[in-house]
């Protein structure tokens, strides 16, 4: 069977996420060791690159989030900025992997001493088990749902003000 896609080869990748603003007109460039897949939202971790790498912080005016320095100028760096790269880095990031991880898996089809008709038995055995966890395991008969409903509608208010109100009719006629 195919195991690529259980080993832990692929947990714990990490990749530089590589991000260039401007710092009182120079240009800075801050890279980070970031872990893919992502297990937070981007918006998160650059709250979290913030305050470890003591970027400056954000402030948000009518116009936009902006970035305050000590002396009190405003930066272009824009937090939205930031976000969105962090983002889009994360996006393409887990998409190579993927295509990495579905890479290895063919290639270790491909090598493997099973043939197709193992792997398509060995697959459908597990869809069928993982889906039979979510069923019911005693389904109802079409007489036992109908019973059902029958009772809960005999047995329910509306029933009893219908049968109220043609008793009511009849006495009152008779």
């Amino acid at each position: 069977m195919v195991d690529v896609l259980l080993c832990s080869t692929y947990e714990d990748q990490k990749r530089d996420f590589v991000f260039d603003f401007k710092d009182d007109g120079k240009l800075q460039r801050l890279t980070v060791p970031i872990p893919i897949p992502l297990k937070i939202g981007a918006r998160e971790f650059v709250q979290r690159l913030i305050t470890f790498h003591n970027l400056p912080c954000y402030l948000e005016t009518g116009k936009g989030l902006k970035c305050l320095f000590e002396n009190g100028s405003f930066s272009d760096l824009a937090f939205a900025e930031l976000t969105k790269t962090l983002y889009e880095f994360n996006k393409s990031s887990c998409r190579e992997l993927h295509d990495k991880m579905a890479c290895a898996a063919l290639e270790q089809m491909n090598q493997s001493t099973q043939n197709t008709a193992d792997y398509v038995s060995s697959w459908s055995n597990t869809f069928t088990q993982e889906h039979a966890s979510y069923s019911s395991a005693n389904d109802k008969s079409e007489e036992s749902v109908f019973s059902d409903m029958y009772h809960s509608l005999i047995h329910s208010a509306a029933a009893r003000n219908t049968v109220a109100v043609g008793e009511h009719l009849c006495h009152g006629n008779g």
